[in-house]
């Protein structure tokens, strides 16, 4: 059956975003869907109230949940269709007033699709895609190799600041009146505590910060003021920054990392870094040229889904090394079409082995883009959403 969608794009979000958008545009329209689209402009609604009032809108599909889009679609009795990329942290967004019969929630790791579904909301996993426009099949130019071949590379932040709250928030706490020092000094014990705790889980891609956070408060006489999710929320990108200097620092070969410049603060014999690279199309340049393309799963994600990152790797054909993920069979089988690692150990012999490996090497880069074409492309995304609205609807 064909329906009428309106996909609502937010400008001012990253164009991985709008990237996906457009390419979900191509699939329902070939699919035989009737597509139109609106410029999502910060709270100025009205303009999408009388588009929907209009009539001859079946179902909004956006890119990041939108409670105000969520209760405007069951207002007017038309489904919404909201793809989250983000960990669902914010325990605001779970508040019910938001979501209706007619939100269909498509959930990016299964952490978050457990979440929705225990607080009775219409979720489906459907892990992230591809998002990068170089064409799957480029063929690399010798420009391009000699001026991104590299032996390991990485594309990511380092989290020292950017994208970090801890820095602010110890900093906070550090700052402050008399007659809060105790209630400051303890938070910041519990936050250090916690994070500390934490590290030797991280070197075995484990995640227990919550339960550290929660373990430290339970003598505290503040435990009961203190919102532990907040807390968590606050310390979680600090617990990645760890992970992600522990994991990339090797040390018998040089990674290549592209990003902000704050890679140049922690940059040595063993991390160059290179330039923030432009996203699009320079990216998949990097993932082709490189021997090894390293992908560290965020910590506090749960390890129960993969980011754009893996994706956009095998795209391209580039040899995926990543660390694991709990329903591991959905993505890419290990050994045949990706490397998998657990701890930094594991990296560094890893690394070793593919390094002098290069038909093996070759062959699993070629089997993981085979399995990409075959089970991850922004098409097969669609119809899951489509097929989990079906069958609801029925």
């Amino acid at each position: 059956m064909s329906n009428t969608f309106l996909i609502i794009k937010d400008p001012a979000k990253p164009s991985y975003r709008l990237n996906l958008a457009a390419d979900i545009e191509t699939v329902l329209v070939q699919a035989g869907h009737v597509v139109r689209t609106w410029d999502y402009h910060g709270d100025h609604l009205q303009e999408l109230i009388d588009l929907v009032r209009g009539g001859g809108i079946d179902i909004m599909l956006t890119i990041s949940f939108y409670p105000k889009v969520s209760m405007l679609a069951a207002q007017a009795r038309i489904d919404y269709f909201c793809w989250e990329f983000d960990k669902f942290a914010n325990t605001a967004l779970l508040n019910p007033r938001f979501y209706s019969k007619h939100t269909f929630l498509f959930a990016t790791c299964q952490v978050d699709t457990d979440l929705l579904l225990a607080n009775h909301i219409q979720a489906c996993l459907l892990p992230t895609c591809r998002d990068i426009l170089l064409p799957v099949d480029y063929e690399l130019t010798p420009e391009d190799h000699a001026e991104y071949g590299c032996d390991v590379s990485f594309i990511g932040e380092p989290l020292l600041r950017r994208n970090n709250p801890w820095p602010d928030f110890e900093a906070q706490l550090a700052d402050g009146s008399e007659e809060t020092r105790a209630a400051r000094e303890t938070m910041s014990a519990v936050a250090r505590g916690a994070l500390s705790d934490q590290e030797p889980y991280t070197l075995r891609c484990q995640y227990r910060l919550p339960a550290m956070v929660r373990r430290r408060l339970k003598r505290s006489e503040f435990a009961r003021s203190l919102d532990v999710t907040e807390l968590v929320s606050a310390l979680e990108k600090e617990a990645c920054r760890f992970q992600r200097l522990s994991f990339l620092r090797l040390g018998r070969h040089r990674i290549d990392v592209y990003g902000p410049d704050e890679w140049r603060l922690v940059e040595g014999e063993h991390l160059r870094y290179r330039r923030f690279a432009e996203y699009d199309h320079e990216a998949g340049k990097i993932y082709k040229a490189s021997k090894i393309n390293i992908n560290l799963t965020r910590i506090y994600g749960g390890f129960t889904g993969y980011s754009n990152r893996v994706f956009n790797i095998v795209s391209v054909g580039g040899f995926l090394a990543t660390t694991p993920a709990k329903n591991q069979e959905l993505f890419f089988e290990p050994g045949k079409e990706c490397a998998v690692y657990s701890t930094p150990a594991e990296l560094q012999e890893l690394c070793d082995y593919y390094l002098n490996h290069e038909e093996e090497r070759a062959a699993i880069a070629a089997a993981g883009q085979a399995r990409f074409l075959r089970d991850h492309t922004i098409a097969s995304r669609v119809r899951t959403m489509l097929a989990f609205h079906d069958r609801l609807k029925s």
